[in-house]
């Protein structure tokens, strides 16, 4: 079984605050915190971490209509982020880049589906993906940001130890 540095617990527990915290739209840790666990511990408890921290924020934010989606998405994302989890920064920078888009599709997808909003065609799915455009920016650069903040820290903390003769403790 892999060991996980309590720095990695550290990032985990940093993103769940922040997704309860106020926000712009669509402008959370949570896509990047999905990612980043599934890079950094295995997949059951990635997957595990990801949609408990979704589930105990949205006891605090409220149910809704297309959650099996938002879900998907962050369980979707943590795959991705398992799946790339050997490659280097540029295929980090990638996957969180590739994570926004994936979780864009399925949750938008499942506006277009369950909403009543849109018709049920082709059109009326164009219509959903086209009126989302702005929540993507918002996931895009959040993904981004706050990812480059969990991975940079880890390396930082991980560099100041090392510099300092210290192990970074692991818990199993």
């Amino acid at each position: 079984m892999k060991k996980i540095r309590l720095t990695d617990y550290a990032m985990i527990l940093a993103g769940a605050v922040a997704r309860v915290l106020p926000h712009a739209p669509n402008f959370t840790p949570t896509g990047a915190l999905a990612f980043y666990s599934g890079s950094k511990m295995s997949l059951k408890a990635a997957l595990s971490i990801s949609l408990g921290i979704l589930f105990l924020s949205d006891l605090v934010l409220g149910w809704h209509s297309t959650m099996f989606f938002v879900y998907a998405g962050f369980a979707l994302t943590a795959l991705l982020g398992h799946a790339l989890k050997d490659t280097g920064t540029a295929g980090k920078i990638s996957g969180l880049a590739a994570s926004s888009l994936l979780f864009f599709v399925t949750t938008n997808f499942g506006v277009w589906l369950t909403s009543g909003m849109y018709t049920h065609s082709l059109a009326g799915l164009s219509a959903c993906y086209v009126a989302a455009l702005p929540f993507l920016s918002n996931e895009l650069l959040s993904t981004m940001l706050y990812g480059g903040a969990f991975f940079g820290a880890s390396k930082m903390i991980e560099h100041a130890l090392k510099a300092r003769g210290v192990t970074a403790p692991n818990a199993a």
